[in-house]
């Protein structure tokens, strides 16, 4: 549902206007008044792009009990009637980032406060016994005292290397330019809270799933050579295979934000999942590609560790790009 603010006249030539024109007859400028206060902006987002209209409605019972329907549905043509894939994608993958970036923040916190007392604790036994040697410290004493040698402002890359050696014992060197700019990065890092560095690389996230969405299409387009299908086809059924994982992911956020889940039953549910996310895969290229359950079985075993073993190496590859950009 397309928001315009119709003007009566013209804004680029001034020719006078009727409510039914989207667009000027004479200029062919869109019959829209975009000089509107931030708040009406963001109204208008959520109600482009999040508006839960009939097509809407309609696409929830395909999308979320008959795996692959929505899709062949949309492939066949049948695409004024349901909601466009794309769409779809976004709003689910919006919402799954969103509450992924609050349970992080959350578990960053739990964590800080946890090691705070860890370290708390630490000071007291290091300075009752005057034990002062790096074995005899945590993990995470240990690392508190690295982060303040890497934070430390007034140390150059050289010094703070030299301050390393001196606390670890370590021989580090970093040559050549990349060299350089990693530790700078590393210091940078540091000198930041956990919590802004984590959120600036799930922000990233998206950007990544998304490029991933065509080699996914790639691979089943490889799988099914033989079928002669368009590309587009598999890119489709891929948009919707995603969009139903990140709706599944977004129910498990949702369970942990909500409620205090013991590390028992939330493997359980992670289990349950994970089932239902690898069920719903297969089950919707059988309906989809119409192949023997053998086949598809086989081709479905193939996808997954494909796409399992690309996934962390684009995973790595963002979390090493945000890295060294941050």
């Amino acid at each position: 549902m397309r928001i315009r603010r119709k003007t009566q006249s013209c804004l680029n030539c001034g020719h006078t206007l009727d409510q039914i024109y989207n667009y000027c007859p004479r200029c062919g400028q869109e019959n829209n008044d975009r000089m509107v206060s931030f708040g009406e902006l963001v109204k208008d987002f959520f109600i482009n792009y999040f508006s839960f209209d009939t097509k809407f409605i309609r696409s929830t019972k395909p999308f979320l009990f008959a795996p692959g329907e929505l899709a062949s549905l949309f492939i066949s043509g049948k695409r004024a009637s349901y909601v466009n894939p794309l769409r779809l994608y976004i709003i689910v993958s919006v919402i799954f980032f969103f509450l992924s970036t609050l349970l992080v923040k959350e578990s960053l916190q739990n964590a800080g406060v946890q090691l705070n007392l860890e370290d708390q604790q630490m000071s007291a036994t290091a300075t009752n016994t005057q034990v002062d040697s790096l074995q005899t410290k945590s993990l995470g004493f240990a690392w508190h005292e690295l982060s303040a040698i890497l934070a430390e402002e007034t140390l150059t890359n050289q010094e703070a290397l030299d301050s390393l050696k001196t606390y670890t014992g370590l021989e580090i060197v970093i040559n050549g330019y990349f060299g350089q700019h990693f530790f700078t990065q590393l210091r940078k890092v540091a000198r930041q809270d956990l919590e802004i560095f984590s959120a600036y690389v799930l922000q990233n996230m998206p950007v990544m799933m998304f490029l991933l969405l065509p080699v996914f299409a790639l691979i089943l387009k490889l799988l099914y050579m033989r079928r002669n299908v368009l590309y587009v086809k598999h890119l489709i059924h891929g948009i919707h295979l995603h969009a139903f994982v990140f709706f599944l992911l977004t129910l498990l956020l949702l369970v942990y934000l909500i409620f205090d889940v013991s590390q028992v039953v939330g493997s359980y549910v992670q289990l349950t999942v994970n089932i239902l996310m690898l069920l719903y895969v297969y089950m919707s290229m059988l309906r989809v590609y119409d192949q023997h359950w053998f086949k598809t079985l086989i081709k479905f075993t193939l996808l997954s560790v494909v796409y399992f073993f690309l996934l962390i190496i684009f995973g790595l590859s963002e979390t090493l790009i945000s890295f060294l950009i941050f």
